[in-house]
């Protein structure tokens, strides 16, 4: 083989391997994208939740999302305060 078909393969080599790097970087942005795009929408669902039920009912939920509100009671009634840095009595208190 002459030097010459040996230079122009190595050449079409290395721009194929150009080309594999960026489709690697375009599947990469898709994926960046996509998980930008769930995010935002997330975020915005969190923000409809925000205006439906208004300030006090989105604290409500976010500190009681773990603890039911009846938990909470039982909590009250036999004397058993804090646990995690949350008050029961937060989540029976109506705003």
């Amino acid at each position: 083989m002459s030097p010459l078909l040996l230079l122009l393969l190595l050449l079409l080599l290395l721009l194929l391997l150009l080309l594999l790097l960026l489709l690697l970087l375009l599947v990469a942005a898709l994926l960046l994208a996509a998980l930008l795009t769930v995010a935002l929408l997330l975020l915005l669902l969190l923000l409809l939740l925000l205006l439906l039920l208004g300030e006090c009912g989105f604290m409500w939920l976010s500190i009681c999302f773990l603890t039911s509100c009846s938990v909470a009671k039982r909590r009250l009634q036999f004397g058993i305060g804090q646990q995690n840095g949350r008050s029961p009595t937060w989540c029976v208190r109506v705003c």
